[in-house]
């Protein structure tokens, strides 16, 4: 039998625990999973288009907003990162996402787009699940 080998810090340093951060989900993933089953952003992209440049679509804006909507805050839409923050937006929306890109611009361009493309058109929209 060998003898017990003290740790050396360099195992020591191999031993820590890993960087890693949790988000709270609630009962937004369930919504998000209905929004991508009925493909509401993809279709909301179809009827307004998408812009290259976009980090966001208004696709993604709208689920974003309705996320927001559904998880009963009250705040306005200048807070809306704040709100994304708590979130874990790659599971919800889209890998490659950010918070902070879900900025009162982004969501203001976005209801402008839905008003342009008009209410018949964004509302008649029916999803098939």
């Amino acid at each position: 039998m060998s003898p017990i080998e003290p740790i050396t810090s360099t195992q020591v340093n191999l031993l820590s625990p890993l960087d890693y951060s949790s988000k709270n989900l609630d009962h937004l993933g369930i919504v998000a999973m209905v929004c991508r089953e009925i493909g509401l952003a993809d279709e909301i992209d179809r009827i307004v288009g998408v812009d290259p440049r976009q980090k966001v679509t208004c696709g993604e804006a709208v689920v974003a907003m309705v996320l927001n909507a559904l998880g009963f805050v009250d705040r306005p839409l200048y807070l809306f990162p704040e709100f994304m923050a708590t979130k874990p937006v790659e599971i919800l929306i889209r890998e490659g996402l950010k918070a902070e890109w879900f900025n009162d611009d982004v969501l203001g361009r976005t209801l402008d787009k839905l008003f342009r493309a008009g209410p018949e058109a964004v509302c008649g929209f029916s999803g098939h699940v």
